[in-house]
């Protein structure tokens, strides 16, 4: 769609003019005909609570914004590029007042905003952990400390994404929350006992093989499943190191290495900035991968779950996580420019 030449006139005044007035009367313009794109946009991420005149202002510096960014010979429609850009936008504006000392009502409201935004992230990071007999409130109230923690430490000028520093620093947070309270709280006993007897077997095993035993063999040999005793080894690893994470869990060439089912979730989450940009990369995913997903991030069901509801072993449910989030990697990747590494 191309842009009328009159809105064309107005952006290039918004850049290009020396005049403050000029400007000032161009984003106005700007304001009167595209206020409702952008103020639809923020009502539906920003807190309900959040006042008018805040909104209209964040409305005005998102939109200035946007229209900056756009390249100066961008022929296009600025509605559009005001839709897929506003998320980006607003967190821009948002980091920009949260770490300002000009205005500290300014700065307070943006970090509650960002809260608002990145919580159902720190939420879903510590259903991760909601296995391991911790209470979900505690989880909850640790994950939220985390982003709070990541919110004051994050520097925008970095060139990282905040939701992977804040994956980092919420998983940290969760981690040290275990750590603190012990090995043997809330634990099932059924479970710690797996978990000893996969030890002494996996030592038993590793002298006779001359090589770390798989997460099978550790299996036949206590005479449980291989999903039990790798949950038992999951929830004993911040207590015990038993295994090389690199040893894979059968002897095919498609063997997942232990540490791919202890770490995926918490990094691929990171790049979920939000649902819309899930659901928009959920699409392209084959029927089963998306399914996956959606059930272990938009619902928090474990790996144990997931491979309940189709039939298929944890494991194998592990290696088609794996491979949908390769595909979302990719995907992502190809919506920035330079790539993830850029």
């Amino acid at each position: 769609m191309t842009m009328p030449p009159e809105e064309y006139q107005l952006l290039k005044t918004l850049r290009e003019d020396e005049c403050p007035e000029a400007r000032d009367d161009a984003l106005r313009e700007l304001m009167t005909r595209h206020r409702h794109v952008v103020e639809g946009g923020l009502k539906r991420m920003l807190p309900e609570h959040t006042r008018r005149p805040r909104l209209l202002a964040l409305c005005a510096l998102v939109l200035r914004s946007v229209a900056e960014s756009l390249p100066a010979e961008e022929a296009g429609d600025l509605g559009s590029a005001l839709r897929s850009g506003t998320r980006k936008e607003l967190e821009r504006v948002l980091f920009a007042q949260a770490q300002s000392a000009d205005s500290p009502e300014d700065s307070r409201a943006a970090q509650a905003e960002l809260v608002h935004l990145y919580e159902r992230l720190a939420l879903s990071l510590a259903r991760r952990f909601s296995d391991r007999g911790e209470p979900a409130e505690d989880l909850e109230q640790v994950a939220r400390l985390g982003l709070l923690r990541a919110l004051q430490r994050f520097d925008p000028d970095r060139g990282f994404r905040f939701a992977t520093f804040a994956t980092q620093t919420v998983v940290g947070e969760l981690k040290k929350h275990f750590r603190d309270r012990g090995w043997g709280i809330h634990v099932p006993r059924s479970l710690q006992e797996i978990n000893l007897a996969a030890r002494r077997a996996a030592d038993a095993l590793t002298q006779k093989l001359g090589r770390s035993p798989t997460v099978d063999e550790i299996a036949g040999t206590i005479g449980h499943t291989p999903e039990a005793t790798l949950e038992a080894l999951e929830l004993g690893q911040q207590a015990y190191e038993l295994l090389s994470l690199d040893e894979t869990t059968s002897d095919d060439d498609e063997g997942a290495a232990i540490g791919d089912f202890i770490a995926t979730d918490a990094d691929a989450v990171a790049d979920f900035r939000d649902l819309a940009e899930a659901e928009t990369i959920l699409d392209g995913l084959p029927h089963r991968l998306r399914q996956i997903v959606r059930w272990r991030h938009l619902e928090g069901l474990s790996q144990t779950e997931i491979a309940g509801r189709l039939g298929i072993s944890q494991m194998h449910v592990s290696r088609l996580y794996r491979r949908a989030i390769g595909i979302i990697h990719a995907s992502l990747d190809e919506d920035e420019p330079g790539g993830r590494g850029a």
